[in-house]
């Protein structure tokens, strides 16, 4: 498990901020307000520090993540040009 994914598992609810060089990067929250709330994580995609839901990732938010899903939709968020 790498030090992102530990992290999430660990954390109460929080509100993570990614941003890669691309000007793409991901909104991750956990609350009780969002999708997998209390174990699970909702991921939105940013473009330019703005919502973006118009990537091949995905058109919405999405929920019910993972550590590892997580994880694995940062690295697809990272290729994006």
């Amino acid at each position: 498990m790498t030090t992102l994914q530990q992290t999430l598992a660990d954390a109460p609810e929080v509100r993570i901020k990614v941003k890669y060089e691309n000007g793409y990067g991901a909104s991750i929250i956990r609350n009780s307000g969002s999708y997998g709330f209390p174990h699970l994580w909702e991921l939105a995609v940013t473009k330019d520090d703005e919502l973006c839901y118009s990537t091949a990732i995905t058109d919405d938010v999405l929920g019910w993540l993972t550590p590892e899903g997580v994880a694995t939709t940062l690295l697809k968020i990272k290729a994006l040009s």
